[in-house]
This record gives structure tokens, C-alpha cells and sequence, in this order.
């Protein structure tokens, strides 16, 4: 490994500017999840009633909630949507859990969670409304090389921009049905995280916000999976350098990107904690660092929110039982 010094604060924010595209297009309608049926006995009798709860309670633009129904009973089914699209839920022991996000983009208002339980025939339906509230991201402005800006006349840079735009773009909207992940999740890499939903000012002109977090390192250092899962992307691109992402199953992707070296392959799988890579400056990268984003059910939110959330995560246990239609 390099040893050189970890980048300044204006170097991190040199971290890759999400290219347009990327969060824009989409290959084809996201396929709606599976019913979550509940396979254990009834935790309580009678049998409750259906309760729907989200922590937290209130949502930054760019955040993550979890999403939780209890008071469930053997043979209850559970589907569910936020804002009017379909999210997965997972069946455990008389409850049945599911992550929201909030993209960065979303204005702040209310937004309905609803879940709906077939019991015996019958369906409850429970509607919790969801506060969600500008995460005041600041704004940045810096400068890149001119090489490491966006393509400005050059066309075979522009193709090749939304060419690689395209290769990621295509991969949001994919739901893999059976969930990987388990328990809380871990920072790829030690360090302070910085810059997610920063407005970014680049060589003076207007840019998406940054849709990542930034952490400092030097070059060679190791960058580990935050949780299991499957690689569905290793390569090298304009923008991130070289760039992997790993599917968790349920919508949920983690991308590491800048990186000196890839160290996994597509169709490979992962668990939390393997070494996937290591932090490097490729790309648009003025200083070694890593940049690492989330896409949840396709909205850009904050790691640092999805940590947040370990603590309730790990109490859930082990991994529960994957949806099954009933």
C-alpha cells in the first residue's frame, strides 16, 4: 500500500459527481415484490391485532426507515407500499420487517406507508403517514483537471460517459426476491463519512448532488463488503474508476468506487466483512478516498443513515424466512 498522507477536506470533495443518467433511467418497471407470509406459530392469544410502526418516525430527504408490522399471526400475508410503490417485506416470528428509502431528490412533506394483511380471507389494511424533512445538505464548489470534467465537447468522452451511465442505470430497478443481507451493516472502511446530498459547484458550473459518502484513507487500504451479498458490477469508469457493486437482495445496492484495485468479480458472492477492494484515486478522484453510495428500491440515500439503523437491525436476529406468495 501507498503511504501517503489521507487527502484533505477539499481533496474528498473531489469524490466522483454522480453522472446524470444514473439515477434517471431506468431499463424497465420494477416487478412488484411477493406477498410476506408468516410460517411461526402465533406469538400471542388471541391473536392481535396488526400494528405498523416506522423508525424513525420522522425521515430526511436521503434517509432510510424501517418499516415494521407486528401482531401478525401463522398463515397472515403481508404486502406493502410507500408513496405508491410496492416495497418488499420479510416474515419473522409474528412480525414482519421492511427497509424505505427517501431519495435525495424527494420534496419534504407527507408520504403514506400502508400494509396490507390477508388474514382468513380478510384484509387489514394499516396507513401510517411518514413525516419526511429537507436533510439540508450544504453546497459545494471546487475544481477538477480538465480531463476529469465532464466531456465538453469531446464525443467519443460524452458516448463513453453515457455508455457507463447506462451499465449502472440499468441495475436499480432490478428487485432480487430473495434477501442476502442480515443484522446491521458495517462502514466498508474505518474513517469519518462526509459530502452525502452536497450540492456540487464543479469548475464553476451546476452538478447532481453528490449521492455518496466520502471516507479518507491511503492508497491500498482495504474496503469490505458491508453486509452479504452478491457482486452484480466490477469495472473501471470515467467517473468512480474502478467501480464495484454488490446486490443485498430487496433492492438494496452498495457501490465502493475510486478504488486502486477490485478484488471481487461479478456472480461472486460476498459476505459482511469480505474484502471486496482497495481505496485508490481512479476516476474522478483528486486524493485517495473512498466514495460509497446506496441505492435502496432505487433512491439515493445516506450510508450513514442506513447505519443508523444497525442496532434495531441486529435485533431482529437471524436472517428471517424470504417472501413466499402464499
Amino acid at each position: 500500500a501507498a503511504t501517503e498522507a489521507a487527502p484533505p477536506p477539499e481533496a474528498l470533495a473531489a469524490a466522483t459527481a454522480t453522472p446524470a443518467p444514473e439515477a434517471e433511467e431506468t431499463a424497465k418497471p420494477r416487478t412488484p415484490p411477493p406477498p410476506a407470509k408468516i410460517t411461526a406459530a402465533p406469538v400471542a392469544s388471541p391473536v392481535p391485532q396488526p400494528v405498523l410502526a416506522v423508525s424513525p418516525a420522522r425521515i430526511a430527504t436521503g434517509g432510510v426507515g424501517l418499516a415494521t408490522v407486528k401482531g401478525l399471526a401463522e398463515g397472515d400475508s403481508i404486502t406493502g407500499t410507500f408513496s405508491g410503490e410496492a416495497i418488499p417485506f420479510v416474515a419473522g416470528h409474528g412480525t414482519a420487517t421492511a427497509l424505505i428509502g427517501v431519495d435525495l431528490d424527494v420534496k419534504p412533506g407527507k408520504y403514506m406507508l400502508r400494509a396490507k394483511v390477508l388474514r382468513n380471507g380478510k384484509t387489514i389494511p394499516k396507513d401510517l403517514s411518514i413525516s419526511v424533512f429537507d436533510g439540508k445538505y450544504p453546497e459545494q464548489s471546487f475544481t477538477v483537471p480538465k480531463e476529469k470534467d465532464a466531456a465538453d465537447g469531446d464525443v467519443e468522452l460524452a458516448k463513453r460517459i453515457t455508455r457507463e451511465a447506462k451499465a449502472l442505470s440499468v441495475i436499480w430497478p432490478e428487485w432480487t426476491a430473495a434477501r442476502q443481507w442480515s443484522g446491521g451493516f458495517a462502514q466498508p472502511a474505518p474513517g469519518k463519512m462526509n459530502n452525502f446530498g452536497s450540492k456540487r459547484i464543479i469548475n464553476g458550473k451546476p452538478r447532481r448532488a453528490h449521492s455518496g459518502a466520502d471516507q479518507s484513507g491511503k492508497s491500498g487500504d482495504p474496503i469490505h463488503a458491508i453486509n452479504d451479498g452478491t457482486v452484480v458490477f466490477a469495472a473501471d469508469q470515467f467517473f468512480g474508476g474502478n467501480t464495484t457493486v454488490i446486490d443485498h437482495g430487496h433492492g438494496l445496492y452498495s457501490m465502493y468506487m475510486h478504488q486502486s484495485k477490485i478484488d471481487v468479480q461479478p456472480g461472486q458472492s460476498v459476505k459482511k466483512g469480505d474484502k471486496v477492494g482497495e481505496v485508490g484515486m481512479t476516476g474522478r478522484a483528486t486524493g485517495a478516498h473512498l466514495h460509497w453510495g446506496l441505492r435502496l428500491l432505487g433512491a439515493r440515500v445516506d450510508p450513514a443513515k442506513l447505519l443508523e439503523l444497525s442496532t434495531e437491525l441486529d435485533a431482529l436476529g437471524d436472517s428471517p424466512p424470504a417472501p413466499a406468495a402464499v
